[in-house]
């Protein structure tokens, strides 16, 4: 005697949405001593209640937090965590604001500062977000075609670059091959 019935039970998840704003004095860019707020909202828009999610900040070196209490709890030297036990379908939660100091002496070629959230939960893997910022500056970036160059090919280099100050206005660039 055997018995061969089966049954098919699909697994229904949460989906969140992860969103993060930012704001700034400049809209960027950012200089030194400036502040950054950064705010995330997380909505569940599946159909289940998702449980446990864990939301972590991670911050750029050259930040530093203005942590003052909330929901935000420290982790490490650069980041922080927070913890939401349920999130009905539906649902959404916007956490307490990060507010970020940018340090007063960066470093000369610092170009970015990076931010990224990351949202974990029972249910589900790791999303994550990430905020680059520029900083006050002249960005630049060096790329070549073909890519990969072989014997014999033209080799074509191609320099594009951001003036993130007004008073950048014709910048000299070289480079020596």
């Amino acid at each position: 005697i055997s018995d061969s019935d089966s049954e098919e039970t699909p697994i229904v998840l949460p989906i969140y949405q992860l969103v993060k704003t930012r704001s700034t004095p400049s809209n960027p860019p950012v200089d030194a001593n400036d502040t950054i707020v950064y705010v995330i909202y997380i909505t569940n828009t599946g159909s289940v209640t998702g449980t446990n999610l864990v939301v972590t900040d991670v911050w750029d070196l050259n930040t530093t937090s203005q942590l003052a209490g909330g929901t935000w709890a420290l982790q490490g030297t650069y980041g922080v965590y927070t913890t939401i036990a349920s999130l009905p379908p539906g649902a959404g939660v916007q956490l307490d604001p990060l507010t970020m100091n940018v340090t007063p002496t960066l470093p000369a070629n610092a170009q970015l500062i990076r931010n990224v959230a990351q949202l974990t939960s029972r249910e589900t893997t790791q999303q994550q977000t990430i905020f680059d910022t520029p900083v006050v500056g002249l960005y630049m970036q060096k790329s070549h075609t073909p890519d990969p160059v072989y014997p014999g090919e033209t080799l074509t280099y191609t320099i594009d670059y951001v003036a993130y100050s007004p008073a950048i206005v014709a910048p000299i660039l070289t480079d020596t091959l």
